[in-house]
């Protein structure tokens, strides 16, 4: 399966709230990291994943902009809540050689992520 696939099977199983199939593409060292939390090893990213589940109703993924670069991907998305709150995120995904996703950066601010992913700023040409 190419990359742009896998990254749209997680959001499809995200967004169905499908802890099977997100343990499948997960790596066992998958990393998650957030606005709100940061957690390392599939069990740990599966059981916040659970909580983001129990916490809400329903989550409704739309992708916006994708791009792929070798083993990992960068997608700006639309995430909707609950049908009333809407948040704007941008998430880079990372691949093993396997296919499996080992990392997940997300942040609804570009210059969080930056830091969050130890980027110096962009200063343009």
């Amino acid at each position: 399966m190419n990359k742009q696939e896998l990254v749209k099977q997680y959001f499809r199983a995200f967004e169905t709230k499908d802890l099977k199939e997100l343990k499948k593409i997960y790596a066992t060292n998958v990393r998650l990291k957030d606005w709100e939390m940061e957690a390392v090893g599939r069990k740990a990213v599966l059981a916040a994943n659970k909580s983001t589940f129990n916490s809400v109703g329903t989550i409704c993924v739309d992708v916006h902009a994708l791009g792929i670069s070798d083993n990992s991907a960068m997608c700006k998305i639309l995430i909707a809540i609950d049908d009333d709150v809407r948040l704007e995120v941008l998430d880079i995904i990372e691949f093993d050689d396997a296919g499996k996703i080992v990392s997940i950066v997300a942040s609804k601010d570009p210059a969080a992520l930056a830091a969050a992913l130890a980027l110096p700023p962009y200063k343009g040409n």
